[in-house]
């Protein structure tokens, strides 16, 4: 990348200068400098401010020094021109880019904690940007480089596994994180009705940080958001793991929080149609907001679990997909009492009153896929399986699979 430099009046007149003043050979020499530094990355000349600076100072004196046109000469200058980092370009703009996503993400809670912290470190650090039509990064200038082609397959692995389908077609914006400090309390996020993510660089978990995140995007883009954190966090983490089996990060029966099931077991009570029933009937109706978030992971990947393992692989998803995208709707009317339980896209209601509705409703429309898949299941198998269609039963095998997967969890 070549820099244009101020020209003194013999080169306008292009009577040229024998002698070549010491400050033009500083400013070659810087130049040349900037040039090996230019093809580092993207908005590479933001790569070094030190270098930068020097080459303005230079760039300035040569200004100064020549600010009187020789006699019989056209001045084609009307102000003496001082170079600064907006002669850079495209780094300025990219750096308040950063800055907004920083700004976005400060507002943002997730499970009750701050998104990220830390922000006004975080904006004076220098950034840049690498980019394809699908996904665009924010990172630091002289972090490690990213691969956004990588970063594109993985996100069409997670839609080709979801329901075949594409990428989103707007672009994704993710804001890449240099260290974790930023959000202590998170791996990364994603957000409503935005195609915004953020991640942390030095996660050692990144690809399957970003699978999750992306499930949600795309989930989001193709069906709509979720007003139930279950349905949500269960796809998350069931559908990252399912593209790449190695991914223990969304392995929830690595994680702990399945006593409560236990304790449901033992006293041979319900888990129930949510994450918050389940903690009622395990005796704690009071629990905290952040134990109820923690608990939607738990449930909503072995609710996941249960439905692609009662209709098979593509029925079940083809039901799944159909049950989150009922509990996407603007507005649920409860069928039998008449409560609002969704208004406007804000969740009025209890989540177990969405889920038991929109699985009655599912189940109800996928009569004959469901039956379509038995038979299959039983041509494939040559075992005769009685396939859930009734909600009431559908919650009753749910309560019987994650009891029954107790000793498998225990033993991972």
């Amino acid at each position: 990348m070549g820099m244009t430099t101020p020209s003194n009046a013999d080169k306008r007149d292009g009577r040229g200068d024998a002698t070549e003043q010491p400050e033009q050979a500083k400013l070659d020499q810087l130049v040349t400098e900037l040039s090996t530094h230019a093809d580092l990355v993207d908005g590479a000349m933001a790569k070094d401010f030190n270098l930068m600076k020097k080459a303005f100072a230079v760039l300035e004196e040569l200004v100064h020094k020549d600010s009187s046109p020789e006699p019989n000469v056209p001045d084609t200058t009307t102000t003496t021109r001082i170079f600064t980092t907006n002669d850079i370009p495209d780094t300025p703009s990219k750096q308040q880019a950063a800055c907004d996503q920083i700004e976005f993400w400060e507002g943002i809670k997730i499970g009750g904690n701050r998104a990220i912290v830390r922000t006004e470190e975080l904006k004076n650090l220098l950034f840049t940007t690498t980019e394809n039509p699908k996904i665009k990064f924010y990172h630091v200038a002289d972090g490690p480089q990213l691969d956004a082609q990588q970063y594109q397959k993985q996100a069409d692995q997670v839609a080709n596994l979801i329901d075949g389908g594409a990428t989103a077609c707007e672009q994704l914006q993710i804001l890449m994180l240099p260290d974790s400090k930023f959000a202590p309390a998170r791996s990364g996020g994603s957000v409503e009705k935005e195609p915004r993510i953020f991640l942390c660089q030095d996660n050692p978990n990144l690809r399957y940080v970003f699978n999750h995140e992306y499930v949600h995007q795309y989930l989001k883009w193709k069906y709509g958001d979720s007003t139930v954190t279950a349905i949500v966090e269960g796809a998350a983490t069931r559908f990252a793991r399912l593209v790449d089996p190695s991914d223990q990060f969304n392995n929830m029966e690595r994680y702990s929080g399945y006593a409560d099931v236990d304790k449901l077991k033992l006293a041979n009570r319900t888990v129930g149609r949510s994450n918050t029933e389940m903690l009622e009937n395990a005796g704690k109706p009071d629990a905290t907001e952040a134990e109820k978030y923690d608990t939607s992971y738990r449930f909503g990947y072995e609710l996941t679990g249960f439905i692609l393992g009662t209709y098979g692989p593509e029925e079940g998803k083809a039901i799944f997909l159909d049950i989150y995208q009922y509990t996407c709707r603007q507005n649920i009317i409860h069928n039998k009492t008449g409560e609002t339980l969704v208004k406007n896209g804000q969740r009025l209601g209890h989540s177990r009153d969405i889920m038991e509705q929109a699985v009655r409703t599912v189940l109800e429309n996928h009569q004959a896929g469901i039956k379509s898949a038995q038979q299959m299941f039983q041509a494939q198998t040559g075992q005769a399986k009685e396939f859930i269609t009734d909600p009431t039963h559908f919650f009753a095998g749910l309560d019987q699979y994650m009891k029954d997967r107790l000793p498998i969890i225990a033993a991972s």
